[in-house]
């Protein structure tokens, strides 16, 4: 079992929307990795904005559980993540939430990634 798990709005939308396609996928992988589950803010956002009113309440839960924590201050890594916002020779431009997750992975070594969804 990992001891930390870093989380996406993919993963976090799955496992609390019984009707999103990977919803068996995400809850399935849950008990392999034990809270707290680590994010940022911008996941966070993302989140709340794709499950809507329905799954406000879910993802409301595990923040005031602290099952999920924003584990990232943006104000102590901007730089960083400006620079990979603006790589050139992108197919698909990496999102907010996206280039504060790789930047995570790359402070925060022992951290296991639950896989976005695609």
């Amino acid at each position: 079992m990992a001891r930390n798990a870093l989380v996406d709005a993919g993963f976090l939308v799955a496992l609390l929307s019984r009707r999103d396609t990977h919803h068996q996928w995400a809850v399935a992988q849950a008990p392999g990795h034990a809270p707290p589950w680590r994010t940022c803010e911008a996941v966070l956002s993302e989140a709340f904005h794709l499950l809507g009113a329905r799954g406000a309440p879910g993802l409301s839960a595990l923040l005031r559980c602290r099952a999920l924590i924003a584990a990232f201050a943006l104000d102590n890594d901007v730089e960083s993540v400006l620079k990979l916002l603006q790589k050139e020779n992108v197919d698909v431009p990496m999102s907010l939430a996206d280039a504060c997750l790789v930047r995570m992975t790359k402070r925060f070594l022992t951290l296991s990634f639950l896989p976005p969804i695609f």
